[in-house]
């Protein structure tokens, strides 16, 4: 299944974010020339997702009016998006999803896809939470592993829409998960220049199926 998205995933977008999904695949278009230098000697399971995550992020960029091109990796292994454009690519074992938007409308955006219980050992949760959030997860009893997963998702979400206006990447006790009645808040443990300030909160959303969580977190462009 491929673009247009779920109705669940795109209630996750706000305005001028354009994705698409894809559920299978060995359904996912061939990669382009360019393209396939990035994984010529990865395992096939690697090939398999990156060429799912570069159809999709295709198909997104159609919606924006783009023509298909050749999306190369960067040497800090991030997508080399269209001039203008902020992007955000993620897969799991059996998902791929990309977001785009224009860098005059958003400044940075992230999506990320876990698998429900990924986070189920808690001795993973001291190296992608904070003491605080630790104590919080360990709360939520059965669940514990959701929220972990949770807590991991929104928190790589939030790290790769501030890629984009950054370029530096965020230690896990450089940011705050929160929960919220709609969705979920990351707040700023460090000054981070054009994102905010220490103390500054963050909003994003969530969705979940039976298989896995899907998060989304958009920062605004600088004006």
């Amino acid at each position: 299944m491929t673009s247009p998205l779920r109705a669940q995933i795109r209630r996750l977008l706000p305005a001028g974010v354009a994705g698409a999904e894809l559920l299978e695949f060995a359904r996912a278009a061939p990669l382009l020339i360019d393209e396939e230098m990035a994984v010529a000697t990865a395992a096939e399971s690697r090939r398999l997702e990156f060429r799912a995550g570069r159809d999709c992020a295709r198909r997104a960029l159609l919606e924006l009016n783009y023509p298909i091109q050749p999306l190369r990796r960067r040497a800090d292994r991030t997508v080399e998006w269209p001039e203008g454009v902020v992007g955000s690519v993620t897969h799991t074992r059996d998902y791929a999803a990309a977001v785009v938007a224009r860098s005059c409308d958003w400044g940075g955006i992230g999506i990320d896809a876990e698998l429900s219980d990924g986070a189920n050992d808690p001795k993973l949760w001291r190296l992608i939470a904070t003491p605080e959030e630790i104590t919080w997860v360990a709360a939520q009893g059965e669940r514990a592993a959701f929220s972990a997963t949770l807590l991991f998702s929104a928190k790589e979400a939030f790290y790769k829409a501030q890629y984009c206006l950054t370029a530096r990447w965020v230690n896990f006790d450089e940011a705050r998960f929160h929960l919220t009645p709609g969705g979920f808040e990351i707040e700023l443990l460090i000054d981070l220049p054009r994102v905010g300030k220490r103390g500054s909160r963050l909003s994003g959303s969530y969705c979940e199926d039976e298989a896995r969580i899907v998060t989304f977190l958009a920062l605004p462009a600088r004006r």
